[in-house]
């Protein structure tokens, strides 16, 4: 084990995170390809965006896990009425994630809005394997927990498309809950089906199979039936919790 007196490298702190878990575990709750995470423990240099993402699944500080420096453990968020900033009052990093249980309750949490446009309509194409992240925006921990939102896991997406109207419109933004662990009928997920990210409702079928339903049907716009021994292509990525729609 690579005690913390010899964690001089990036890929050092990434090796004491992954710890005992398989790398593919490990890359796979971060949100991150496998092969990037080879490439990170053999020295690459990752994009700020994946050692947010990585320092926000584990909880530690992101200026640990960027430059070593610092306690390694996040102990403190971005909060409405601090007075001063955290790099003003010089005692912590500029910015830190935290676990779902250490948010305060006025915290402010910088959502991730992915890359991959989810479609409403035909269905589209990731731009990478992995869950790239656009840009962030800053939302109360309190409010994302009044939509039911656990907000260590909240993210945004961009919708194209209509084939979900009324209820979602092109242009829409969703924020979705990627800690869900059971489907509820006919609600809104954000998948991923082959190739294609759809906003869909999900009907779990009698045979075990699932129907992607979309709420424009008088538009023309057919359901994705996705057969039982077809369910390993179908990969939940999260429920749709609310919406935000341009002016």
């Amino acid at each position: 084990m690579v005690s913390e007196f010899q964690m001089e490298t990036f890929a050092d702190r990434l090796r004491a995170l992954i710890g005992e878990e398989s790398r593919n575990g490990f890359a796979r709750r971060c949100g991150i390809g496998e092969t990037s995470l080879r490439q990170y423990l053999a020295g690459g240099t990752p994009g700020l965006d994946k050692v947010i993402q990585i320092a926000s699944t584990t909880g530690v500080s992101l200026a640990w896990l960027a430059t070593g420096e610092g306690p390694r453990d996040s102990a403190s968020v971005l909060s409405h009425g601090a007075g001063r900033t955290q790099r003003e009052r010089g005692d912590l990093p500029m910015l830190q994630l935290p676990n779902a249980q250490d948010i305060e309750k006025d915290a402010l949490v910088l959502v991730p809005t992915m890359e991959a446009r989810a479609s409403a309509g035909g269905g589209l194409i990731p731009e990478t394997q992995d869950d790239a992240v656009a840009g962030y925006i800053a939302f109360e921990a309190a409010f994302l927990r009044s939509m039911g939102i656990n907000p260590s896991f909240a993210r945004l997406l961009d919708i194209e498309g209509d084939s979900m109207r009324p209820t979602l419109a092109d242009g829409d933004k969703v924020v979705i809950d990627t800690s869900i662990d059971e489907v509820k009928a006919d609600a809104l997920y954000a998948v991923v089906y082959g190739d294609a990210v759809m906003v869909k409702r999900l009907q779990i079928q009698r045979d075990g199979s699932v129907l992607l339903k979309s709420d424009n049907a008088a538009a023309g716009y057919v359901d994705h039936h996705v057969a039982k021994h077809d369910l390993p292509d179908l990969r939940i990525v999260g429920r749709v919790r609310g919406a935000f729609s341009r002016l």
